[in-house]
């Protein structure tokens, strides 16, 4: 028995020395989760921001103590994000559309984006002339700088939703598929 407690505890141990050596392939996104983004270069500074998050430190410099709140007015997902030119654009939705909002690096709404200068901005996608429930998943920077989004609705046959939105507005790119979405 010891025989094989040994040999199980050396494939445990040769095991984690692997996992070691596995690097992540998207480091940036470890410092969304702790609201660190303003001082990415100051890795050599003992006290600087990084080795805190490194810690699990809270930036209070983000947002309100180190939390932004992003309210739609009902039951709201994020469900996918993205760091582009230091600004946070999460998306997901407020039970009904696509909910799209955009945060510069400290936390603060950007106020170039969204409806009114709030930041955020919805999109109901009708399909003929049916509006279902719109879920956005995941985004991504399209070639050209927008963002494209992908998604599904509460459609029975759950459709899979794709659009394009301007980068600064928000709004639909409708030169892309059928009125900016396909």
């Amino acid at each position: 028995m010891k025989f094989y407690g040994g040999f199980i505890l050396s494939i445990l141990i040769f095991i984690i020395n692997c996992l070691g050596e596995l690097k992540n392939p998207y480091p940036d996104l470890f410092f969304l989760y702790y609201n660190y983004f303003n001082t990415y270069n100051n890795f050599q500074n003992t006290n600087s921001a990084k080795n805190n998050q490194l810690k699990g430190i809270i930036d209070t410099s983000f947002g309100i103590n180190g939390t932004t709140i992003i309210d739609f007015g009902g039951v709201d997902y994020a469900r996918g994000f993205l760091i582009h030119n230091n600004k946070i654009i999460i998306v997901g939705d407020n039970s009904s559309d696509f909910a799209i909002v955009k945060l510069l690096s400290n936390g603060d709404f950007d106020t170039s984006f969204g409806t009114s200068g709030s930041g955020k901005i919805t999109h109901d996608l009708v399909i003929g002339i049916t509006s279902y429930n719109d879920y956005a998943i995941d985004i991504t920077k399209a070639i050209d700088g927008n963002y494209i989004i992908s998604g599904t609705n509460s459609n029975s046959t759950r459709n899979v939703l794709v659009v394009k939105i301007n980068a600064s507005t928000g709004n639909l790119d409708t030169s892309f598929g059928p009125g900016g979405g396909s």
